[in-house]
């Protein structure tokens, strides 16, 4: 069951390291579906065991990172502070 839109750190982790590339072209390259990328960045889904193996390397994470990193909410970040 999808679960409400939350950043994680595996969603950050993924359009970091994605920057201008397309979620189609990443998805050809590591042959998952374009959904599913979406879905995982967005962080409404959590990543099958194949899907996470597949990411790790290109994150340069270990598969347990991967599927720890989409349940684990992003690091909120501070707004810079004035001196």
């Amino acid at each position: 069951m999808p679960r409400a839109s939350v950043p994680t750190a595996l969603g950050v982790a993924i359009r970091a390291r994605r920057q201008a590339m397309s979620l189609e072209a990443l998805a050809k390259e590591l042959d998952v579906s374009h959904p599913t990328l979406s879905r995982l960045e967005r962080g409404t889904h959590q990543p099958s065991y194949e899907t996470a193996k597949k990411l790790a390397p290109w994150l340069s994470w270990t598969t347990d990172q991967v599927m720890e990193g989409a349940k684990a909410p992003a690091l909120p970040t501070s707004p810079p502070t004035e001196e």
